[in-house]
């Protein structure tokens, strides 16, 4: 059975951003935080009837 390299998998990433670009304030962060909000089906709508979001 082959071994992993340890040594190379625990070394420190290379580079000034190792974990990659900051997405907190990006356009795609938006897009996915909107996507995850959801409805509350117990509140009343009102007139305002509306079909309820579901978050995928």
């Amino acid at each position: 059975m082959a071994s992993l390299p340890f040594d190379q998998l625990l070394a420190p990433l290379p580079g000034a951003q190792p974990c990659g670009e900051d997405m907190l304030f990006s356009a795609e962060f938006d897009s996915i935080q909107d996507a995850r909000r959801f409805d509350d089906p117990s509140l009343d709508q009102g007139e305002w009837v509306t079909e309820i979001k579901e978050a995928d």
